[in-house]
């Protein structure tokens, strides 16, 4: 068809069915595809129904299977639950025959229960008839035994009174020989150095002693013939001047330099010269020295090898006799090499005995000419030839380099007790100074380990600490042999002089730097010295308990005490060990401003607290703690911890030579805390010698280093001794020219740094040469700045003519009318204290909480006769209102000056007043600068005011009105308002306004003006021309006390009431809080102008000065158990120092302020110069009187115990230990307050002293102890007396 359609014709119009066909055709096409699915379906169902049946056939089966297994397990839990009933079932019948048994016996317990009850009741009926009987027999025990205790009680009174007044006869007389035996020894070994010498012209007149009555009449006869040869004697014998008390003698007058060597003269050197040490003279020092011969070696480096028996038999002996066994295996040293192109030369200074002969290795140039000398020292286990190469290094640039072994060290360590044969000095005494003993003790020694090395040097100081040997081998010994090695370089021909004293240096390191310290301390010959790793403050270091490294370097002679001792004390001992490490921690976080500074902080914290850790350890097992420190140094280095031969007292000894002290940054031994403390409390000793560029603190710093030395360090010292030995000043030296008190950082070698510090820039004109004594020291230190000013003087220039002038023109004084005036009207005083109220309040910067009070001007005992009137001064501030009382009737009386505390006045004082008179003083008091009527200012009541407005005193009708008014005003006043005169004068003070320092200082010079007046009275009582003066202060006016006996040998006796302290060190200890509260006005205006509060760190400060003085409060707990105290203290004390925290945080006060504070107020205060140490060893050896309170925060008692036993030496060297009292108030616990016991204390002892009582009041003084003795010198009103008179003479 569709052939026959293309072949027919085509035509325009489509097929109607066309369409149809096609719809058709696709319609085919779809069925067939359709059936071709559906087939494919077809079988593919077909397929899955197979599989289907397939698996149903399957699960069939298996299911038959499982349900064949469910049977089999039915039946065999069937079986088991039939077994398992059947033993349930007898286990039920075994029950109930145990629970019928149970309740057979519990029938029978309550039986026997009933029958225990019954007997019971018998027992308890029987008991208390038993107790009736013995309640009976108890009661008729008392009362016999009451009868008994009276009778005993009222012969034990006899008995006491009886010992007493023999004790105190027994106490005077024995005084009295001592003195004698002073007096004695003086003489014979003056006469002595007459006989030798043949001429009297050293001889100072004043040590030809004393009096007929204190000698004898022969002596004094003798004394007078003797003024046929010595003009002056004569006076002496018959009681001629001596500026000192009757009874006491002169001391002799040594330089400092001169005292501090006659401190470390050898004890045995002393016993066999027939001399005291107390009584040494100048010229006796000298002849102590002598020239000492010198024996030269032939062979200066001799060979010898040291066979490997040799070594060990060494060890062996060694080790027993320092006690232990060495672990250490020994080495292969060897000497160090040396340079032969150098003179080299050995030998041995000769002594008497075997320790006293001392080594020498010496080298040079040879090159004929005269050099300065450097002393090298070695440290601790090691010897000279270990110094070879510093030797070689001074040698070559033009010294004569010497070295010697320290005592018991290097050949000096070889004694017979380990080896005869490698003895230094044999049996008999005498020196092995052949070439083969030398080689071998060189060869041993350089193979030895360091505990074999050190076994004799242990040893020795095990015999010092226990007593049983005078030799003093840790540092003073050696010190005394440097001296000696000065006095041989002065004979010989090629050591360089000027002046006529040999050029000599000192260097040590570590042992050999504290050695160097002490010489050049001693001995003026040493003209540089430059310590390394070895300054230190060992009183500063015990008080922050980092005691236990140094301890570590002397375990030998500290087990031995604590050996002897019974060992460490239980837990109390194991407690004070944790605390001391708790309390070295808190003093790294304490110090993180110089660490910061220094930049070693992240670098010392965490090895510090690795060391304290591994000490705590350590002193654990050795069981040493604080008491047996002081004892250990007491006995083996005497007058150390007391501070006379410690680092602060040494290096201003040194002052103004000049001196370099290297320190590695991160020392235990010697923490560079420590020693920038000393270093920045004395580098003013040379300043005030225009000489501040001459002392020198290097610190290492990076990398950080501890107890070791480095290039860096060799280098500074070595620029240093160069620089003012040989006076190069080159490129290389010339940084040690300029002052860097602030410290700048230095890189002396590439890769090793540190920080330098020097003296202030602040050159001084030279002061007169006039030696001032150390009483004048302290009053040119008082005298007020605008009085200086007024008369023309600076005070760096002052000089004994000056100060004899100022201190004795005789001020003016003006009588007051009438001593008791009535005041006005009651409605007119109330409003006078209302109107001065507001008026205070407004002049101090803020509004008062107290009300006025109702008080009243004490009553004045008519019978006396009074006396009031006013010293004039120049300005209006210096006029000193005066109240005095004495009996009325002629005659002459000794003198009580009576001194008030803060927000007190001499007013307050007249019921001492009356007591002191009617005992026979003439008692004074005044009113002290800024309180009382010199409170008054014009600005707060012109009216009231002591002074007009031309600055005169008012006096007729006005001056009794305005006086009966201010007494009365005042007696009413609030404790706020009677302050704000004297707060806002320090306030000026410490902002640096004026050039007042009303806090103590100015008042102390009113004390000395009040000195000057009472000599130009009639009745005042006199004894070898001085008055006879005796000062009693209570708080401030105990400070003001102490203070002016401190400057004026005039004041006899005195007796400071709860106010000696030592401000420096409740600085370190961070109590300083107390003091800042009754201050606060200064504090605070000078905390705000330093911006503290706004500062981050300082809360943060306050918080850890709190923590620090909790833990510090936890280690006086032995001193608080000793007084019986413990309790009371602690629990008050935690509660004032939470209070004082918070007062802190207000204010703002750190202890930055309270640094800056203190050295514009009070200057030289912190440094130690007027602080309370210093200002009770100028009152000795004159009588002194110190009453605390036991819980006292002001004048913490730890504190005032500490400064009694660092100064009591003081005393005792003179022979007057009886002379220093410390009465401490326990029972009932007081705080900073006065009470019956203290008054009764100070009143009697100034009779003791003044007036020469002796009866019982006065005889309850003699009782003390220095371990303290508990008394009660006014009923209910206990403490414990202590006195620095030594048990044994």
């Amino acid at each position: 068809c569709q052939q026959a359609a293309r072949m027919q014709p085509t035509f325009d119009t489509q097929h109607p069915y066309d369409h149809a066909l096609s719809v058709i055709q696709t319609l085919n096409a779809d069925v067939n595809e359709l059936r071709g699915a559906l087939q494919a379906e077809k079988e593919q169902r077909s397929r899955e129904v197979g599989q289907c049946r397939r698996d149903l056939t399957d699960l069939q089966s298996r299911l038959s299977q499982l349900y064949s297994e469910q049977n089999m397990q039915h039946q065999t839990v069937s079986c088991a639950l039939t077994n398992e009933i059947a033993l349930r079932g007898n286990s039920v019948e075994k029950l109930r025959a145990e629970v019928a048994n149970a309740i057979r016996r519990s029938e029978e317990v309550e039986s026997l229960k009933a029958l225990q009850i019954t007997n019971f009741g018998k027992l308890t009926a029987d008991m208390k008839e038993l107790k009736r009987e013995r309640v009976a027999a108890h009661v008729d025990l008392d009362e016999r035994l009451r009868s008994e205790v009276a009778d005993r009680r009222d012969e034990c009174g006899r008995i006491i009174e009886e010992l007493a007044h023999q004790k105190a006869m027994a106490t005077a007389n024995l005084a009295l020989d001592r003195e004698r035996m002073d007096v004695l020894t003086q003489n014979v070994q003056l006469a002595g150095e007459l006989l030798t010498t043949g001429s009297c012209d050293h001889i100072d007149l004043s040590t030809l002693l004393t009096t007929a009555s204190m000698v004898g009449p022969s002596t004094a006869s003798q004394v007078s013939a003797v003024g046929t040869l010595l003009p002056g004697a004569n006076a002496l014998a018959t009681g001629g001047q001596t500026g000192l008390p009757q009874g006491l003698t002169m001391p002799v007058k040594l330089t400092p330099q001169e005292l501090v060597m006659s401190n470390f003269v050898p004890a045995d050197l002393l016993q066999r010269k027939f001399l005291s040490r107390k009584l040494l003279t100048a010229m006796q020092l000298s002849t102590l020295r002598g020239t000492p011969k010198f024996i030269r070696v032939e062979e200066v480096f001799p060979a010898c090898e040291a066979p490997d028996q040799w070594v060990f038999e060494f060890q062996q002996k060694a080790a027993a006799l320092s006690g232990g066994n060495f672990t250490a295996e020994p080495g292969e040293g060897a000497v160090p090499d040396a340079d032969k192109t150098l003179q080299w030369e050995r030998g041995y200074l000769e002594g008497e005995l075997p320790h006293e002969h001392v080594p020498l290795l010496m080298a040079q140039l040879p090159d004929g000419k005269a050099k300065p000398v450097a002393i090298l020292l070695h440290g601790t286990g090691s010897c000279k030839e270990k110094m070879i190469p510093y030797l070689e290094t001074y040698a070559k640039q033009g010294f004569l380099a010497v070295s010697m072994d320290n005592r018991h060290l290097g050949e000096r360590a070889m004694v017979p007790e380990i080896s005869s044969n490698l003895a230094l000095v044999s049996k008999s005494g005498s020196i092995n100074i052949g070439t083969d003993s030398l080689a071998k003790r060189l060869a041993v020694w350089a193979r030895l380990s360091r505990p074999a090395r050190l076994a004799s040097y242990q040893a020795s100081m095990r015999r010092a600490a226990l007593g049983e040997s005078e030799e003093h081998p840790f540092v003073f010994d050696s010190a005394w042999d440097v001296v000696r090695i000065v006095d041989y370089l002065a004979t010989r021909q090629d050591v360089r002089f000027a002046e006529g004293i040999p050029v000599v240096g000192l260097m040590g390191v570590s042992l050999g730097g504290m050695i160097t310290q002490l010489v050049a301390a001693g001995d003026t010959r040493i003209r540089a010295a430059a310590p390394m790793i070895s300054m230190q403050c060992f009183g500063l270091q015990q008080a922050w308990k980092m005691w236990a490294p140094r301890v570590r370097t002397l375990q030998v002679p500290f087990r031995a005490v604590v050996d002897r001792r019974g060992g460490a004390q239980g837990q109390d001992f194991l407690d004070g060990v944790e605390k001391a490490s708790a309390f070295r921690k808190l003093r790294i976080d304490l110090n993180d401003d110089l660490f910061d500074k220094l930049g070693i902080r992240d670098q010392i914290t965490g090895p510090r607290e690795d060391l304290i850790k591994s000490d705590d350890r350590f002193m654990r097992q050795l069981g040493v703690n604080e008491a047996v420190c002081k004892q250990v140094y007491k006995k083996m280095n005497p007058r150390l911890l007391d501070g006379t031969l410690d680092g602060p007292a040494l290096m201003r000894s040194i002052a103004p030579r000049p001196l370099l002290l290297a320190n590695a940054g991160a020392g235990q031994r010697c923490p560079v805390e420590s020693i920038y403390d000393v270093f920045n409390r004395t580098r003013d000793s040379w300043t005030d010698h225009g000489k501040g560029s001459s002392v020198h603190l290097y610190v290492a710093t990076t990398p950080i280093l501890h107890h070791n030395t480095r290039e860096d360090m060799n280098l500074v010292i070595n620029q240093f001794l160069r620089r003012h030995l040989m006076g190069q000043e080159d490129e290389e030296t010339n940084f040690l020219a300029t002052t860097r008190a602030d410290g700048v950082p230095l890189e002396p070698v590439p890769g090793q740094s540190g920080w330098l510090f020097s003296g202030k820039a602040q050159p001084l004109e030279e002061a007169d040469k006039d030696e001032l004594s150390l009483q004048d020291k302290l009053l040119a230190m008082l005298v007020p700045g605008d009085l200086l000013q007024r008369r023309g003087l600076t005070r760096e220039k002052l000089n004994r003519e000056n100060l004899k002038r100022l201190k004795s023109e005789p001020p003016s004084f003006e009588r007051a009318a009438d001593t008791f005036p009535s005041p006005s009207k009651h409605s007119e005083l109330c409003l006078m204290v209302r109107d001065f109220e507001e008026k205070a309040a407004a002049l101090s910067g803020g509004s008062f909480n107290a009300e006025p009070g109702e008080g009243e001007v004490p009553a004045a005992d008519s019978g006396l006769q009074w006396e009031r009137g006013y010293l004039k001064g120049d300005a209006p501030h210096e006029h000193v209102p005066l109240l005095m009382a004495k009996q009325r009737g002629p005659g002459k009386k000794p003198v009580a000056i009576l001194l008030h505390g803060t927000g007190s006045c001499k007013e307050k004082m007249i019921p001492h007043l009356n007591t002191y008179a009617q005992l026979g003083f003439l008692a004074v008091s005044m009113d002290n600068r800024y309180l009382g009527e010199r409170a008054m200012a014009r600005e707060l009541d012109p009216d009231l005011a002591l002074v007009t407005a031309d600055g005169s005193l008012k006096w007729g009708m006005e001056g009794s009105a305005s006086l009966a008014d201010r007494l009365a005003v005042w007696a009413r006043l609030s404790r706020p308002a009677r302050l704000a005169s004297y707060q806002m004068a320090m306030r000026r003070s410490a902002m640096g306004e004026s050039q007042e320092h009303p806090f103590v200082y100015d008042s102390a010079w009113d004390v000395v003006r009040v000195l000057n007046y009472l000599c130009t009275r009639d009745d005042v009582l006199w004894q070898d021309d001085h008055p006879m003066v005796g000062c009693m202060g209570i708080s401030l006016g105990g400070m003001i006390t102490q203070l002016a006996a401190g400057c004026d040998v005039r004041i006899r006796a005195a007796a400071p009431v709860i106010s000696v302290q030592c401000f420096d060190l409740q600085r370190a200890w961070k109590m300083w809080a107390p003091r800042v509260k009754t201050l606060q006005v200064a504090f605070k205006a000078k905390a705000d102008q330093m911006g503290v509060l706004a500062r981050g760190d300082t809360k943060a400060d306050i918080k850890r000065a709190k923590d620090f003085r909790k833990l510090r409060l936890s280690l006086s707990s032995d001193l608080f158990d000793s007084l019986g105290i413990r309790d009371q203290v602690e629990g008050a004390r935690e509660e004032l120092i939470e209070a004082d925290d918070r007062f802190m945080r207000e204010l703002g006060v750190n202890e930055d302020v309270v640094k800056a504070t203190y050295d514009i107020m009070n200057p030289l205060l912190l440094d130690g110069a007027l602080d309370g140490p210093a200002a009770l060893q100028a009152i000795a050896p004159r009588p002194l009187l110190m009453a605390n309170a036991g819980a006292g925060q002001r004048c913490p008692i730890e504190s005032v115990v500490d400064i009694f036993d660092s100064s009591k030496d003081a005393w005792t060297t003179s022979g007057c230990g009886n002379h220093l009292n410390l009465y401490v108030a326990t029972q009932p616990m007081i705080h900073h307050a006065g009470r019956e016991d203290f008054l009764f204390a100070a009143l009697h002892f100034l009779r003791t002293h003044l007036m020469g009582v002796r009866d019982s009041s006065t005889s309850s003084l003699s009782r003390g102890s220095p371990g303290g003795t508990p008394v009660t010198l006014v009923p209910g009103l206990s403490g414990v007396l202590f006195n620095a008179e030594e048990e044994d003479n």
